[in-house]
């Protein structure tokens, strides 16, 4: 009779655990990954214009530059699919919050965090971190693979991307004639 109690009282406590565990690393808040489109075209030929070859992203339009990309393409590690997301601009990288679903079952909100960089013609977006609830998680738990994304698809066919900066008001692109 002690046996069976003890076997009760300890499911209850791990299903109790479990369920402390889910509720605690369950999104704070709705994310989905809907995106404005971006009008880089409109702003291109003003640039040209003024004979300024630089253009200036804000933070939503590279919110939605990244969205797009991840809209497309989910599944970012073979156990977690995004499910929605916010980017704002950090100290020139990225800060993301993300809603994940694990194993295609739980969910759960992350922020997970980027450093950009310009590898012609790709801005390169490589995770560098990863926090649940403030607690960071090993690299080994959980990494991405870098996001690679082309600016040059969102421009008139006359412009490319020559170059690209990063600072915590916007991305800076310099622009070339093809």
């Amino acid at each position: 009779m002690r046996w069976i109690r003890a076997i009760a009282a300890a499911a209850l406590l791990a299903a109790a655990l479990v369920g402390a565990a889910l509720w605690l690393v369950k999104p704070a808040e709705a994310l989905d990954l809907s995106y404005e489109p971006l009008r880089l075209q409109d702003q291109a030929k003003e640039m040209l214009l003024k004979r300024k070859f630089e253009l200036e992203l804000s933070e939503a339009e590279v919110n939605s530059l990244i969205k797009r990309k991840l809209a497309a393409q989910p599944q970012v590690h073979p156990e977690a699919r995004i499910t929605g997301a916010r980017f704002t601009l950090e100290d020139g990288g990225l800060r993301a919050d993300v809603s994940l679903l694990l194993r295609e079952r739980w969910p759960v909100g992350a922020t997970l965090r980027f450093a950009c960089s310009w590898e012609a013609p790709y801005m390169v977006v490589r995770h560098t971190a990863t926090e649940l609830r403030g607690l960071s998680l090993p690299a080994s738990w959980f990494s991405l693979e870098p996001l690679r994304l082309a600016p040059d698809d969102y421009l008139p066919g006359l412009l490319r991307a020559a170059d690209m900066s990063f600072d915590s008001s916007g991305v800076k692109l310099r622009l070339q004639l093809r």
